[in-house]
């Protein structure tokens, strides 16, 4: 994001978190205009996902709006990259997709990073995680005894919002 766009991006971004019903908080490298945000999406749930999908497909566009990139401090990956031709433009992809087909024809190099990604919404942390409690040694009390709602809490995962109502712990 260039620097000068920071305050007016900022704002909307709040703008479009509020239309969400989301909550997040911005940190990261001002200066230099590139901001991480850690926000409380649900991704556990069908609605969860549904939300967390529009939320990303509007924030891509306002991030280009702004100025901004998609691909991160990092580069491109395999995040974000199914909104890469919001940013670029679908002919540049379309160039990446030859290039990528010349030089690797197997797709054995960073598959899905650039071209043919995998659906934002899919392989998201928490599909993996079992969906009833994980008998263990240690007790989470703070999690009622539910493993994987302890690692969901590790990751960001706030602490008011539970997979399952306290009695089915």
């Amino acid at each position: 994001m260039p620097p000068a766009q920071l305050g007016a991006y900022l704002r909307d971004f709040r703008g479009l978190l509020t239309a969400h019903g989301l909550r997040g908080t911005p940190y990261g490298h001002f200066g230099d205009g590139c901001i991480h945000v850690r926000i409380d999406f649900d991704l556990l749930t069908e609605a969860g996902i549904a939300r967390f999908r529009g939320f990303s497909e509007e924030l891509a566009e306002l991030v280009t709006a702004h100025g901004g990139s998609l691909s991160g401090e990092h580069g491109d990956g395999q995040a974000r990259a199914e909104l890469l031709p919001r940013m670029y433009g679908a002919e540049m992809v379309a160039l990446f997709e030859r290039a990528k087909r010349v030089w690797d024809p197997d797709d054995l190099l960073n598959p899905g990073m650039l071209v043919r990604p995998a659906p934002l919404d899919t392989n998201l942390r928490f599909s993996v995680l079992p969906r009833k409690p994980v008998d263990v040694v240690f007790g989470y009390p703070a999690d009622g005894g539910d493993f994987s709602a302890a690692v969901r809490r590790c990751v960001g995962w706030p602490s008011a919002v539970r997979l399952r109502p306290p009695e089915h712990r």
